[in-house]
């Protein structure tokens, strides 16, 4: 049988919602809310251990063009993405600030989540 994740990553779930800043329930007061930065660590430390060697961003040069063209084009930038899991966009980040380029780290630091209010409420792990 596999690992059960909940065995073996429990100690930093844990940690996650321990460290938790963000509202349990949004109003036009809590709408934004500062990325988390120390969360990170036991995300990266995750995802550290699970990504196989060789992982990485595909294309990375349409990343590029995007962050350039926010940045030095002055234009205004939306990612919509489809997403599987919670850690999508932290991994996203992660392979980012990993990729060995300085426009790849600041594109990360400018990246802000949207989480459903729905989602955000009712599950703790998300607001982590």
């Amino acid at each position: 049988m596999g690992t059960i994740l909940k065995e073996k990553y429990g100690q930093y779930f844990a940690e996650l919602l321990k460290i938790s800043k963000a509202a349990s329930k949004i109003d036009e007061s809590k709408v934004y809310e500062e990325a988390n930065l120390e969360s990170r660590k036991y995300l990266y430390s995750l995802m550290t251990e699970n990504l196989q060697k060789g992982s990485g961003l595909n294309n990375v040069e349409n990343f590029k063009s995007f962050y350039e063209s926010v940045t030095k084009d002055g234009k205004r930038g939306l990612i919509l993405m489809e997403h599987y899991t919670n850690l999508d966009l932290p991994l996203i980040i992660y392979l980012l600030e990993n990729q060995g380029e300085e426009w790849a780290k600041n594109f990360a630091s400018r990246i802000v989540a949207v989480a459903g209010m729905k989602l955000n409420e009712s599950n703790p792990a998300v607001r982590a």
